[in-house]
């Protein structure tokens, strides 16, 4: 049995979405970390938290990005810049002999809510076939096999 490493890597976090954002802040001792104001709104005791700055809408193609939760649309971006950095193509990544495994720590809980909250306002017939691929636990690796045609 032949083993490969993909030797690329993608990275979407609070202090920067590529390797010399992330490097800048590092050496710089950014911190991520910042007030919330969608935490006080809400009214949550804790209000601080690492977010992610990036507009998806112009980085995915719409009709990609309709099926994709947040965490699977920051995977699906490091996931590109990682294969983009290895060198690869798409006839290795649809060959026979690719594979993938993608782990997340959940669902989306932002989707989840969305869905319950249409389910709970107007019918569960008014949430739309696409909230299914966004709040399956699986929706990282589901989306990164379709989207880059990984068998």
């Amino acid at each position: 049995m032949k083993k490969v490493v993909v030797t690329g890597y993608g990275i979407i976090s609070c202090i920067g979405n590529s390797k010399n954002e992330v490097i800048n802040s590092l050496k710089l001792g950014k911190s991520g970390i910042s007030q919330n104001k969608e935490y006080s709104d809400m009214g949550f005791r804790s209000q601080i938290s690492g977010s992610i700055n990036l507009d998806l809408e112009n980085l995915i193609d719409r009709k990609l990005l309709r099926f994709m939760s947040h965490a699977a649309a920051y995977g699906y971006l490091a996931s590109v810049d990682a294969i983009s950095m290895a060198g690869l193509d798409e006839n290795i990544l649809s060959s026979p002999k690719t594979g993938m495994v993608a782990g997340s720590g959940g669902a989306s809980p932002r989707s989840q809510i969305i869905a319950s909250d249409v389910t709970r306002d107007k019918s569960p017939k008014r949430i739309g076939p696409y909230a299914v691929t966004k709040t399956m636990g699986s929706t990282v690796s589901a989306i990164l096999g379709t989207a880059l045609k990984i068998k």
